[in-house]
């Protein structure tokens, strides 16, 4: 990954994160998500996939840390999943409350 001194902000891509929601009846959703949270001194951004065709990687049900290298130096769920449909932000909260909710 390319290094850039000093700013505020890290913004990646790579992950794609989404997660997948369950309703009563097992039916499965799966939305793709940004993941805001922190890394170091830094606020960090990881991008969702922006190709329709790529799904992305549910962070509430897989281990990303075995990803890439990066990933294990990130709190995934720490991270706060925020989801764009119909052009509302739509807040799911941290990764953890998502993951204690999966089946």
């Amino acid at each position: 990954m390319p290094r850039a001194e000093g700013g505020k902000w890290l913004i990646m891509g790579h992950l794609h994160p989404a997660i997948t929601l369950y309703t009563g009846v097992g039916a499965k959703e799966k939305l793709k998500c940004y993941l805001i949270g922190d890394y170091g001194q830094r606020k960090i951004l990881i991008l969702p996939a922006m190709n329709y065709f790529a799904e992305g990687v549910s962070v509430n049900l897989e281990n990303v840390s075995e990803l890439a290298p990066i990933f294990t130096k990130l709190d995934i769920d720490s991270m706060r999943a925020l989801c764009i449909a119909e052009g509302d932000t739509l807040d799911f909260g941290k990764v953890a409350d998502l993951k204690r909710i999966a089946p």
